[in-house]
């Protein structure tokens, strides 16, 4: 059983050492409050609403799911009789320690704030019904499989281009020149859809036929490519129903960063220089 208080007890005790930490007597101890009273440490109550928010935190570490309401109670208590015990040694008047609870406010302050302008936000299923068929309907819902050689230079690929033209077998140069991860393979590249690689990459593979080469080096961040088709099928879009809490999201968040974004070009803000 946890005492929630560590002076003696009042017929020995002249002076309250908690006395200068809080309020003197007023119309605030009278005030009615909206939430229930489970426990009192010294001035200080602990309301049910405070109870409940701690019992959440708690909870978020499986181990602690395991303790009784009394035992999380008590915790909850000592808790209280440390920062009282911190207040009373001044050191709510650090100034890092400030900040940190000041940092914490912020938080809850901004978090209450994003799940009321969550709330507020209407998405309708038109709108993404409109999104599920730019993204996944009408899209290009080929899927590509091809080979490719990579090297650092565009002199180099015309090099290696020429020897694909005379009769050079495409895999034993890919292994022998190419310098990406696929050289091993043969250049032999996962199936992709157009818009997983890089645009250039997928402008080139779209404009050849099955078992054609590209007629020029195409360049990328990783480098010079020459690429060859190997095979194309047509993959199924998901279906409406199994991405349209996903669209929801996406459109959801859009909107709050959008919002976001506003707040922060109507509000004056000044950085100051490090120099």
């Amino acid at each position: 059983m946890i005492v929630a208080c560590e002076f003696e007890p009042p017929e020995k005790l002249k002076k309250n050492p908690y006395k200068k930490l809080f309020k003197k007597p007023g119309k605030h101890s009278k005030a009615k409050l909206a939430y229930q009273t489970v426990a009192k440490v010294n001035i200080n109550k602990i309301s049910s609403t405070l109870l409940e928010h701690y019992i959440n935190q708690l909870n978020k570490k499986p181990e602690n799911k395991k303790l009784s309401n009394e035992q999380k109670l008590n915790k909850l208590i000592e808790v209280l009789i440390l920062s009282q015990k911190a207040k009373q040694r001044k050191l709510h008047k650090d100034l890092n320690i400030r900040e940190l609870v000041r940092m914490n406010k912020l938080n809850i302050l901004s978090n209450a704030y994003l799940k009321q302008l969550s709330d507020s936000i209407v998405i309708r299923d038109s709108e993404i019904e409109s999104v599920y068929l730019k993204s996944y309907k009408l899209k290009d819902n080929n899927e590509y499989k091809t080979r490719h050689i990579v090297v650092k230079t565009r002199a180099l690929a015309k090099i290696i281009l020429r020897q694909l033209s005379q009769g050079e077998n495409f895999k034993k140069l890919a292994r022998s020149k190419s310098i990406g991860p696929s050289a091993s393979f043969g250049g032999a590249l996962e199936w992709f859809r157009a818009d997983k690689v890089d645009p250039k990459f997928s402008k080139a593979v779209k404009s050849l036929r099955l078992g054609e080469i590209t007629r020029f080096p195409v360049k990328t961040k990783h480098g010079w490519h020459i690429i060859l088709l190997e095979n194309t099928r047509l993959v199924s879009p998901p279906k409406y129903e199994e991405v349209k809490s996903l669209i929801y999201t996406e459109l959801k968040t859009k909107k709050i960063n959008k919002k976001i974004k506003q707040l922060k070009s109507r509000s004056n803000i000044t950085i100051n220089s490090k120099d």
